[in-house]
């Protein structure tokens, strides 16, 4: 209720305003192919932004199932697969492919960031795992933090998107975004006393925050 009438307004205005589409784009965009119309029309640059949308649409169509019918511990298994598996998809279509548009928007390559931050949602359910993750959730966001900036100082345009077939890129740079950013989600979740957490739980953050979405269309 909350993300789709937002997001048929949007495609809604798209022919209103005269934008470039047709009928078979917009609908595309509304049955969360957003992905795929951005890889495949690198040119169409009107509703490119619902790429990110669609790769979420695709996780939580599968992922409340696994949720509800898998073990906290089997999840925890199923993430880690997962992850490799990602990794090593686009190591391999690296080699193959030249472009690095099929990899940085199409959902089989960018489940990373839905991944970990699931991971942690359920570690966090434990409160001794809790605890562990407390202790070092801002030592570990510093750390990736400080590993991305030295691949890429070390390495330079070889860990960009500039790179267009880069395996290093590839392999690497999802996970260790997506992990700096848990472990600053983290660090904000377990430390409620902070001046980061008071920061964000202010009310003008809190505000921009609750039309953010709204914006981002």
């Amino acid at each position: 209720t909350r993300i789709l009438p937002p997001l048929l307004l949007t495609i809604a205005l798209v022919p209103i305003f005269g934008l470039h589409s047709n009928a078979g784009q917009l609908a595309a965009y509304v049955f969360s192919l957003g992905d795929y119309m951005a890889y495949s029309r690198p040119h169409y640059e009107t509703l490119r932004s619902l790429w990110s949308l669609a790769v979420e649409e695709h996780f939580y169509m599968v992922w409340p199932f696994a949720v509800r019918f898998m073990r906290r511990t089997s999840l925890v298994y199923l993430i880690a697969a997962l992850l490799l598996l990602e990794s090593i998809l686009r190591g391999a279509v690296s080699i193959h492919h030249q472009a690095f548009s099929l990899v940085y928007y199409t959902t089989p390559f960018r489940l990373d960031g839905l991944l970990i931050g699931a991971l942690l949602a359920v570690l966090l359910e434990s409160p001794e795992k809790k605890a562990i993750i407390g202790r070092f959730s801002a030592v570990a966001t510093i750390a990736f933090a400080l590993v991305f900036v030295g691949i890429r100082v070390g390495f330079g345009l070889r860990f960009t998107t500039e790179a267009h077939s880069s395996i290093l890129y590839n392999v690497g740079v999802y996970p260790l975004v997506a992990l700096g950013c848990a472990g600053l989600v983290a660090y904000v979740l377990t430390h409620g006393e902070s001046v980061l957490a008071r920061l964000l739980s202010s009310r003008p953050v809190v505000f921009l925050g609750s039309i953010s979405y709204g914006m981002y269309l």
